[in-house]
């Protein structure tokens, strides 16, 4: 069977599933990252889980403010946005492996590539991305954007991906932060990018609000790459 992974209420993370600690590495695996929101980009949004019926087997109050972004799994750690800080939580048990603040500002979900989760942090032109350790919470890295990211961070390959309000897409490479691309476009981008077969689609919101405009960008164009006319 295959089960849905949640956060409940606000500044609250809560498991439900028999003998989680007994099954949680056959659901979070190695060779299935959550590298966007839902794992993927249909999303299926799930992990190998026991059928009913279910009994809470634990439940952790991260404490750091609501409200609080979708969690994302990673094999050994789970980890949590929340509008002051970042919690990463053991599956097993649920008890905090570390936590980390961060500027407030919108809070969307993270992402684990590897051995780092990257999350966005802070608002206006101090809005940011920032690489952590997955295993410490140690910061790796920091790249500005200029405008805050509404939507959650998506990663493919060696890069994470986020969309910021002034309609700028941008590429950072996992391991230095550098840039390594960014598309540009009028309106603003307020959900989570996401990727596959090699492009990467996101929604541009329409200045004045009432329009949108989908788009799938190569993720081989580079940076300093414009969109045509806006549509």
């Amino acid at each position: 069977m295959r089960l849905a992974l949640s956060a409940v209420t606000v500044a609250r993370v809560l498991f439900v599933t028999p003998g989680w600690g007994e099954r949680a590495a056959a659901q979070t695996p190695d060779d299935a990252p959550w590298p966007m929101v839902g794992r993927d980009a249909a999303p299926s949004g799930t992990a190998e889980g026991p059928a009913p019926p279910y009994r809470q087997a634990w439940r952790q109050d991260v404490g750091l403010g609501g409200p609080v972004a979708g969690p994302v799994v990673g094999p050994e750690a789970v980890v949590v946005v929340s509008a002051r800080g970042v919690v990463a939580v053991d599956p097993e048990t649920g008890e905090t492996k570390w936590a980390a603040p961060r500027s407030e500002g919108p809070a969307g979900s993270p992402a684990i590539a590897g051995d780092v989760v990257i999350h966005a942090s802070g608002s206006a032109s101090g809005a940011a991305v920032v690489a952590r350790g997955l295993e410490d919470g140690r910061e790796r890295w920091r790249a500005y954007l200029g405008s805050p990211a509404d939507g959650g961070v998506v990663t493919d390959g060696d890069v994470a991906y986020v969309g910021t309000r002034e309609g700028i897409l941008f590429g950072f490479d996992l391991t230095s932060g550098e840039p390594v691309f960014r598309f540009e476009s009028r309106g603003a981008v307020r959900g989570t990018p996401a990727v596959a077969g090699g492009m990467i689609l996101a929604g541009w919101e329409g200045r004045p609000p009432g329009s949108a405009t989908i788009r799938a960008v190569s993720v081989g164009s580079g940076l300093e790459e414009r969109a045509p006319e806006w549509q």
